[in-house]
């Protein structure tokens, strides 16, 4: 290989290299140190990858969205509605939560919001 070749290489590996390092310390600003969000939109879906499951839902318009229904996944869908049938002081703290996201996002309109309501 002709050195101006390879000094060419170099520098495109070089730019390449930092252009990335750049995109993971964003990324790490953003997002902490944990594994990368694997999250996209495709013909109006949001897409999330969680360990070797994929998720998917219209209703999602963010990652945050996900983040939402994704803590019903994980506790199951009767464990959920049964909480939801708790007087609101009986229920696990993950519902009050919910319900106080749910409050900050329909008392502030200029935020992105989600099509459905959270318990």
């Amino acid at each position: 290989m002709q050195p101006e070749m390879t000094e060419e290489i170099s520098a495109i590996a070089r730019q390449k290299l930092e252009e990335r390092e750049a995109l993971d310390i964003q990324r790490r600003k953003q997002q902490g140190l944990g594994k990368p969000i694997i999250s996209t939109d495709f013909k109006g879906q949001r897409l999330v990858a969680v360990g070797k499951r994929l998720h998917w839902s219209n209703k999602w318009k963010t990652f945050h969205d996900f983040l939402g229904d994704y803590i019903k996944f994980c506790f199951g869908k009767d464990w959920w509605l049964g909480e939801v049938k708790k007087d609101p002081e009986e229920r696990h703290t993950i519902l009050k939560w919910s319900k106080l996201v749910w409050e900050h996002l329909t008392n502030n309109p200029g935020m992105v919001k989600r099509s459905t309501q959270l318990p």
